[in-house]
């Protein structure tokens, strides 16, 4: 029952009321653009393979050569030559060359495989790098990524990298929603269990 001190025209207003099936028709013509827009993100992928890739630095010893303040060079630095040069307000400050030792890589080894090998570490041979003598080499950084492959039903392709025990838990032709931003960009941080 509405109140009869509302003046006639709220009163023809409210009796107007469009029946139920208008107000979700235009609820529904609303909320498909708003999930398309807004909605969930992402691609049914099928893990197609797995890949382990084992990189160590070869790095070798040279000598560098530099140029500071002769009262700032780096330790172990060997000075070449000094100069005098000038320096406001009229007074002279030593400035030195210097050659320095420093390890630069020479070459990255590397060892890679599938999930029925077992990964190993690279053993490059220290021994038999030309033009260069063995005590001039040493192993440097290592790094071990762990990759699944993965594969959509139209063919679209993505690699994450993921850490060894979530990377060992995943079964090659398992299927799971990877998150994917509207420019094709996969969120690999986003798989179960990372």
């Amino acid at each position: 029952m509405l109140p009869s001190s509302l003046p006639r025209f709220a009163l023809n207003h409210i009796k107007r009321v469009p029946a139920p099936w208008l107000l979700l028709a235009i609820l529904a013509l609303g909320a498909g653009p708003l999930y398309l827009l807004l909605g969930p993100r992402g691609a049914l992928v099928t893990i197609e393979s797995k890949t382990w890739r084992f990189e160590i630095d070869v790095e070798h010893r040279l000598l560098e050569t530099g140029a500071d303040w002769c009262d700032a060079l780096p330790p172990g630095a060997i000075e070449l030559d000094r100069r005098l040069v000038a320096k406001p307000p009229g007074e002279a400050v030593p400035r030195c060359r210097y050659s320095l030792p420093a390890w630069r890589r020479l070459y990255q080894a590397q060892a890679r495989g599938d999930a029925a090998q077992r990964p190993t570490w690279p053993r490059p041979n220290l021994q038999q790098v030309p033009g260069v003598a063995p005590e001039a080499l040493r192993l440097g950084q290592r790094q071990a990524f762990f990759e699944l492959n993965l594969l959509t039903a139209d063919g679209k392709r993505w690699t994450c990298t993921l850490p060894r025990t979530q990377w060992a838990q995943m079964a090659a032709g398992f299927k799971l929603r990877l998150a994917v931003d509207r420019f094709g960009t996969a969120d690999c941080g986003k798989l179960p269990g990372f």
